[in-house]
């Protein structure tokens, strides 16, 4: 049976369908002129995500128990950073599993999420391209498709979608079908890809690797660009291109948004803890000048911490 769920929402926590096959934690980098959008198209084997996220959002994942998942930009999105490479459209992705990874989209990120059983790509691996687990799992990250294959993916996925909007229910043997063609297409795809990054892009990275680290370790203590520039090794000249390279905002205005996003999440999470005022919470996170607090909060999310703290009361 082909299951379809289609969700409209500005917040991304709201997009159940995204959460198919792997866990987030959402840093919301930007405001969202308009609602960000999933569809789900979900089968016993297969579950794709297509999405427009209308918002920039720096975002941790955690694969989901038994699944393998994979991302195709759209021809004409703007780039996504998964981990250390800017995969754009000519780009497949093979997501990590049983660690953390983290991505990074701007306003106006469409993509497909693909999501596999584990179980059914462990058979085809072993049976049709006599290769184990571990071999797909070492093209973990970008795999640049040959121009004839991401002609023939996207075919594939375009089929998935002309059955989720067909009024008839598809008969359990051609889902099956179309379930074991797509996983064979993929496995295929990567295979013949041209694995990742060059070793010297990777490298211009580490710098702000560093910084990264540094600023989700210390959020809740005012951070400065230099002193950022001194734990990474490099100058300010440097960190502000890399961060405007990859999140398409300055460092301040990155470590800003973390810390607004931060203390969204808790008051989201109003009714899960004991009371604590909007104060206590903002300075927790390093925010202490309250009336510019409020007004940056707005600007990124909509609405004033007191609105969204009674919303989530109700």
């Amino acid at each position: 049976m082909l299951r379809t769920i289609s969700q409209e929402s500005p917040d991304f926590y709201a997009l159940d369908a995204l959460q198919a096959g792997w866990e987030f934690d959402v840093t919301q980098m930007t405001p969202s002129l308009e609602p960000s959008s999933a569809r789900l198209i979900q089968s016993d084997r297969v579950s794709l995500v297509p999405m427009a996220l209308n918002a920039g959002f720096n975002q941790t994942i955690v694969a989901k128990p038994g699944y393998i998942n994979f991302g195709l930009p759209a021809v004409g999105s703007t780039p996504i950073w998964v981990g250390d490479q800017a995969i754009t459209a000519d780009k497949l992705v093979l997501f990590p599993t049983g660690e953390q990874g983290t991505s990074v989209s701007s306003a106006g990120f469409k993509a497909t999420a693909i999501h596999l059983l584990q179980s059914q790509l462990d058979e085809l691996l072993q049976v049709v391209f006599h290769r184990t687990m571990d071999d797909l799992l070492a093209r973990t990250g970008a795999n640049k498709l040959l121009a004839s294959d991401q002609d023939a993916l996207r075919r594939e996925l375009s089929g998935w979608d002309y059955l989720a909007h067909s009024q008839r229910q598809a008969p359990g043997a051609l889902l099956r079908q179309r379930e074991e063609m797509l996983a064979e297409s993929i496995l295929g795809h990567v295979f013949r890809s041209e694995i990742g990054d060059s070793p010297r892009a990777l490298k211009s990275e580490r710098a702000m690797n560093t910084a990264l680290e540094f600023i989700r370790d210390e959020a809740q203590g005012e951070i400065s660009v230099t002193r950022l520039c001194k734990v990474a090794g490099c100058s300010i000249s440097t960190l502000e291109y890399s961060f405007s390279r990859r999140f398409g905002v300055t460092p301040k205005r990155y470590i800003k948004s973390l810390q607004l996003s931060r203390v969204r999440r808790e008051l989201s999470r109003f009714s899960e803890m004991e009371y604590r005022s909007i104060t206590d919470i903002a300075t927790k996170h390093g925010i202490w000048h309250m009336g510019q607090f409020a007004a940056d909060y707005r600007k990124l999310f909509g609405e004033l911490p007191s609105e969204t703290e009674a919303r989530c009361r109700t």
